[in-house]
C-alpha cells in the first residue's frame, strides 16, 4: 500500500528523478574527469622516467640532483568518491637530500566546470539521498494516524507485529526504488571504464551504500511513528538530516582541528626550509662539516683495508659521506613529517569520534577509505614515494662510492666527479609502483566507522520497531 500511494504522487515521483538526474550528471562529470587525470598522469609519469634515463652521462650524484617525479595512482573508486583528491597534491620531486611534500593539487587548475564536479557520487548518497528518504517516509505512520487509517487497519484484526513488518519493509522497498539505480549505474560506470578493480573493495563500497541507506530509512519511520502530524514530523525529519548530514560531520572537523591544532602550510615549510639549510651542521661522530664527514669516512677505510696513501683505496670516500648525510637528513625528516603525520592521526581520530553520532559522517569516511582518497592513502603514498627516493639516492650513492674516485676540491667548492654513469646505471633505479592500502588495511584502520555503521543500524531498527509497535 505504501509504495502504490509512493507511485501515485507525482510530486515524489518528480523528486526522486530529480536526485537521479543529478546522480548520472555528477557521474558522468566525476567519471570523465577521473579518465582526464588518469591520462595526464600516465604521461606525466612515461615523460619523467624517459627525462631520468635520457639524461646522459653525469656523475651519479649531480644525477641525483636532477632527480625526478612519482605520481599518485587513482583507484577506479575514485569516480565515485573523489575523496580529498582534489585538495591535495599529486605528485612529489624527488631528489637528493631533500624529502619534499606532495605539490600539483587539481583543484588549483581545474576549471569552473571540474570544480562543480567535486559534488561527486557519494557526495550525493551522502547528503542528499538521506533528505530525500526522509521525505518518502516522514508520513507514513503519522499521516495513517492523523487521517484514522491506523486505528481501522488495528480494528481490523491485522497482526500488529505484521503491520510493523510491513511499514519496514514498504520503506525498504521505496528505498531500494531510489538507491539501487544509482548503485547499479555507478558500478557499471568502474567496472567499465576503472583498470584493476578490486571486487572485494567494490562489494565493501555497495555494502555500506546500502547499510547507509537503511539508517536514514529507519529513521525516518522513527520520526513518523514518534510525531503526531505529517508537519511535525517534517519539521523534525529536515532537522535531523541538517544536523546529521550537513552540520556534524563539519564540525566534527572543525573541532578536531581545534583540538589537535595543526602547522600552517606556511610554518610547516619554513621549518623544513631550515631543516634543509642546517643538514651539513648535523654531526657526525663529533664532526659537524661535509669535508670533516669525508675524512672520518676515508680515515676509517684506510685502516680497514690497512693502506697508507688514499689513492691505495678501492673505495671513493665521497659516495659514503654523501651517503651518511642522506641518511642524517633522514633521520631529521622522518622527525619533522612525523610529528605532523601524527597531529593529523589525531585530528582524525577526533572526529572519528564526534562522527560516530553521524551516518553519514560515518559513510563519507568510509567511502573515501575505499577508493583510496583519504588522509590515510595520502600519507601512504608519501612513504611509498620517500622510501623509493632512499632507494634511489642509496644506489646512486654506492656507484660514486664503488665505482668512482671523487675527491674533495682543494679550499672547497663544487664537486668535480672523474665517475659518470650512463644509461645502464640510471636504469638499475626501477619505475615507481606504488603498491597503496590494500582493502584488509583498509577496513583494519577504518574499523571503527563499521561498527558505527552496524551499531547505529542495530540500535535504529529497534527503535523504528518499538515506536511502530507502541504507535
Amino acid at each position: 500500500m505504501d509504495l502504490l500511494e509512493f507511485l501515485r504522487d507525482r510530486r515524489l515521483l518528480a523528486t526522486v528523478v530529480a536526485c537521479w538526474i543529478l546522480w548520472a550528471l555528477c557521474l558522468a562529470l566525476s567519471t570523465r574527469q577521473h579518465l582526464a587525470e588518469t591520462a595526464e598522469r600516465d604521461e606525466a609519469e612515461q615523460a619523467a622516467r624517459t627525462a631520468w634515463l635520457e639524461q646522459g652521462a653525469r656523475n651519479p650524484h649531480d644525477a641525483g640532483h636532477w632527480g625526478t617525479y612519482v605520481f599518485r595512482s587513482r583507484d577506479p573508486l575514485a569516480i565515485l568518491d573523489p575523496g580529498i583528491e582534489p585538495a591535495i597534491g599529486s605528485w612529489i620531486r624527488l631528489e637528493t637530500h631533500a624529502q619534499h611534500d606532495a605539490d600539483g593539487r587539481p583543484l588549483d587548475t581545474s576549471t569552473e566546470e571540474a570544480r562543480w564536479s567535486s559534488v561527486h557520487p557519494t557526495f550525493v548518497l551522502a547528503t542528499l539521498v538521506p533528505l530525500l528518504l526522509l521525505i518518502l517516509v516522514h508520513d507514513r505512520l503519522c499521516g495513517e494516524r492523523e487521517d484514522g487509517r491506523w486505528q481501522l487497519l488495528l480494528a481490523s484484526g491485522l497482526n500488529r507485529r505484521r503491520l510493523v513488518a510491513g511499514k519496514i519493509a514498504g520503506a525498504s522497498v521505496m528505498g531500494a526504488a531510489v538507491v539501487v539505480p544509482m548503485l547499479a549505474t555507478g558500478i557499471a560506470a568502474v567496472l567499465f571504464f576503472g583498470e584493476r578493480v578490486d571486487p572485494l573493495r567494490l562489494a565493501t563500497w555497495v555494502g555500506a551504500s546500502l547499510l547507509h541507506t537503511s539508517l536514514w530509512l529507519l529513521a525516518g519511520l522513527s520520526i513518523s511513528a514518534a510525531t503526531a502530524t505529517r508537519a511535525n514530523a517534517m519539521l523534525l525529519c529536515v532537522a535531523v538530516w541538517f544536523f546529521g548530514a550537513i552540520a556534524l560531520p563539519r564540525a566534527a572537523v572543525s573541532v578536531a582541528e581545534f583540538l589537535e591544532p595543526s602547522p600552517s602550510a606556511w610554518r610547516f615549510a619554513r621549518s623544513v626550509d631550515e631543516l634543509q639549510n642546517d643538514r651539513w651542521t648535523i654531526p657526525y661522530k663529533a664532526s659537524s662539516t661535509f669535508g670533516d664527514i669525508y675524512s672520518q669516512i676515508e680515515a676509517e677505510w684506510m685502516a680497514r683495508e690497512g693502506v697508507e696513501d688514499p689513492e691505495q683505496l678501492t673505495i671513493d670516500p665521497f659516495g659514503f659521506a654523501i651517503e651518511e648525510t642522506e641518511e642524517q637528513g633522514q633521520r631529521a625528516y622522518d622527525e619533522t613529517y612525523g610529528d605532523l603525520v601524527r597531529t593529523f592521526q589525531r585530528q582524525d581520530d577526533v572526529a572519528k569520534l564526534i562522527g560516530f553520532l553521524s551516518p553519514a559522517a560515518n559513510y563519507s569516511r568510509l567511502s573515501s577509505a575505499l577508493a583510496r582518497a583519504d588522509l590515510a592513502a595520502h600519507q601512504r603514498f608519501q612513504i611509498e614515494a620517500e622510501a623509493y627516493r632512499r632507494e634511489m639516492m642509496l644506489t646512486l650513492n654506492m656507484a660514486v662510492a664503488h665505482r668512482g674516485r671523487e675527491k674533495l676540491p682543494a679550499g672547497g667548492g663544487r664537486m668535480d666527479g672523474t665517475f659518470e654513469g650512463d644509461r645502464s646505471l640510471w636504469e638499475t633505479v626501477p619505475p615507481f609502483r606504488p603498491n597503496g592500502l590494500s582493502t584488509s588495511e583498509v577496513l583494519v584502520k577504518n574499523r571503527s566507522l563499521v561498527l558505527g555503521l552496524l551499531v547505529q543500524a542495530v540500535a535504529l531498527l529497534v527503535l523504528a520497531y518499538v515506536l511502530v509497535r507502541e504507535s
